[in-house]
């Protein structure tokens, strides 16, 4: 078995990346007797399923009983969309919690975190339980409760979740950054945002990701201005928002539904789900420039963004809604010409 350490932060640098293709298209070349650390950053470079299934192939040769390649496997099938596959890759031990030692929490914490990665939310939460067993389980830290507390939220266990909360509270974790920042979101999804404000609010120290879950807590529950209020204290405060911030913070201020506006997947990717469509519309650079103006300047002034390619159609219709619904004067300019966005209507009559 090779340094634990090391197994623990190339995972925890390979979720923290952003989603979308690894930055490199295949996995790096492995020596002929193959070390489990050497899998685990092949495993996360795989950029398709064409390029990690012989290394799963591999990996049984080499290490067939190893459960932190099994773990690593299992998260990077999920991440290529194949959920049953890593499944099938965890429910031997998630089954039989014998197979993991007892008192590695290390092992216990990888187990848990690939079952919800895979979608098994309700065995991920029989599994927590089993670790808290006195005997054959293992002493839960801070990287436990964010996993748990996320398949809390996706099955909609609002009891389970509290009961977690004090697991957390008793152990001395309840004040760590992930695991407030997991509390928040859980809180929230549950409908009992006052709670997660509270939480938000007592914390000394705040992440960009503790605005942003506290941000989404106070959009998702019907609090879009609080939301909005909130960003610009984030702002304030010197936080660099990051791409999910702004995915947050995108429908409080585009709030055009109501007028009509229907977002036009054409212009987006093609190879991912609607929704995640939906959200990389909302990514655009114009959208990105509007809001920030939005936000920052005064009621009555004129918005004005700079563009050195052809607007998109989509910001384009987006641009329309939101000059009528703000009632305020864009103007864009894109590679072509000028556009003069006023009261829903453009200045280049749609031809452009």
């Amino acid at each position: 078995m090779f340094p634990r350490s090391n197994v623990f932060r190339a995972l925890h640098q390979w979720r923290s990346v952003p989603d979308g293709p690894p930055s490199h298209p295949l996995p790096l070349p492995l020596p002929l007797t193959p070390e489990p650390s050497s899998f685990v950053t092949a495993v996360r470079s795989s950029a398709s399923l064409r390029v990690l299934k012989p290394l799963h192939a591999a990996v049984l040769r080499h290490h067939p009983d190893d459960l932190v390649l099994s773990v690593a496997l299992a998260c990077r099938y999920s991440q290529l969309g194949l959920p049953r596959a890593a499944l099938s890759l965890l429910s031997p031990a998630a089954a039989d919690p014998s197979l993991v030692p007892a008192g590695d929490t290390f092992l216990w914490n990888l187990l848990v975190r690939g079952l919800v990665e895979s979608g098994a939310h309700d065995r991920a939460l029989a599994l927590y339980r089993q670790m808290r067993q006195p005997r054959g389980g293992a002493q839960p830290n801070n990287f436990t409760f964010p996993p748990v507390l996320k398949a809390c939220s996706y099955l909609g266990d609002f009891e389970e979740g509290v009961k977690i909360h004090g697991d957390a509270a008793e152990l001395g974790y309840e004040s760590d950054v992930f695991v407030r920042n997991s509390l928040i979101a859980m809180y929230s999804k549950s409908g009992a945002v006052d709670t997660a404000k509270r939480l938000f609010d007592e914390m000394p120290d705040r992440s960009v990701v503790t605005w942003t879950t506290m941000i989404g807590a106070l959009a998702q529950n019907g609090h879009p201005e609080e939301a909005l209020a909130l960003f610009r204290r984030m702002l304030e405060e010197r936080v660099r928002p990051n791409r999910a911030t702004f995915l947050t913070v995108m429908p409080c201020v585009i709030r055009i539904k109501e007028a009509g506006y229907v977002p036009n997947t054409n212009f987006a990717l093609h190879d991912v789900e609607e929704e995640t469509q939906v959200k990389s519309l909302y990514m655009h650079s114009e959208k990105l420039a509007i809001v920030f103006g939005l936000i920052n300047t005064r009621p009555e002034s004129t918005i004005r963004v700079h563009k050195n390619l052809r607007v998109c159609g989509d910001c384009h219709t987006a641009t329309k809604f939101i000059s009528k619904v703000t009632k305020r004067k864009i103007v864009m300019r894109d590679s072509h010409r000028f556009h003069h966005f006023s009261d829903g209507e453009c200045s280049c009559g749609d031809y452009w």
